[in-house]
């Protein structure tokens, strides 16, 4: 075999800027992608006064917890929810709101006429969801709790 004979092998240098541009497109590609689904929060004029419900929220979380009671979740099939409060027993009304990060038009809220009974909500899409729940005792005193699920996963936080 001759050494002259060699076949051309493939030159990188013409064909780096390509890839350079490509991976820079398919990059910002992704992220605008992101900024489409994920809902932003609103933005307040006055953001102190806004932020007034924040230790009303903190106090009826501690009142929920020193209660005794616990917020229990399951899934009896995938595409529902049972969510029950455990531990002592609970009175009076509540609402459920569903929050889904990347699908706001999934956001919903349930209501829960009668917290000593499981409340079986029916879930539009698999995945992440942000619960919180908002209670009134049969007392009067406004109990609170956040968790959020994945069911894909059957992860609770």
């Amino acid at each position: 075999m001759n050494p002259n004979d060699r076949s051309p092998r493939f030159n990188l240098w013409p064909w780096l800027p390509v890839f350079v541009i490509g991976s820079a497109a398919i990059a910002n590609g992704v992220i605008i992608m992101v900024a489409n689904r994920v809902s932003p929060q609103k933005v307040e004029a006055q953001p102190y006064a806004a932020s007034v419900h924040f230790d009303a929220d903190k106090t009826a979380a501690e009142a929920f917890t020193a209660s005794g009671h616990r917020l229990a979740i399951s899934f009896p099939d995938p595409s529902s929810l049972c969510i029950s409060i455990a531990g002592t027993a609970a009175t009076g009304s509540g609402k459920v709101r569903l929050y889904r990060p990347d699908a706001p038009s999934a956001d919903r809220t349930v209501t829960w006429d009668n917290v000593t009974k499981p409340l079986i909500i029916p879930l539009t899409r698999q995945g992440f969801w942000r619960i919180d729940l908002r209670l009134t005792s049969s007392d009067g005193k406004a109990l609170a709790a956040r968790t959020s699920i994945d069911t894909l996963t059957g992860n609770i936080q």
